[in-house]
């Protein structure tokens, strides 16, 4: 979540966003067409236009792996860019089911301890 903070606003390529302006305007002509139950098409509507970002979990991807190819010192990109997705799996199962393996965890905080002051120091000292 700390590293949340960091992330840059990637949106998608320029393609994609036509392609979900074609499916936003196809979804506002059935709502037009459809005048019940426009309150889920408002909210999917809402939420095609949160699609035009990529998903946080590759945006983090992303973001490790170039302060990783960036600054050296914070690790092997191999070792730890699978091991933070894993993390990020594991928070986002955490988060949306409260269910978590108490084992994984320990070892998961012990990696972001060391890791996560470290991508703020190079962060910052970059910035």
């Amino acid at each position: 979540t700390v590293l949340e903070a960091l992330l840059p606003d990637n949106k998608i390529s320029d393609e994609s966003i036509k392609a979900l302006e074609i499916a936003k305007d196809s979804v506002k002509k059935f709502r037009k067409e459809n005048k019940e139950n426009t309150s889920d098409l408002d909210h999917l509507l809402s939420r095609l236009g949160n699609l035009q970002s990529k998903s946080i979990g590759s945006n983090l991807a992303e973001y490790v792996k170039k302060a990783l190819d960036k600054h050296p010192d914070l690790g092997d990109s191999e070792v730890l860019l699978p091991k933070i997705k894993e993390i990020y799996n594991a928070r986002s199962a955490l988060l949306h089911t409260g269910k978590y393996d108490n084992s994984a965890l320990e070892g998961y905080i012990k990696i972001l301890s060391e890791f996560v002051p470290s991508v703020l120091k190079a962060h910052f000292r970059t910035v």
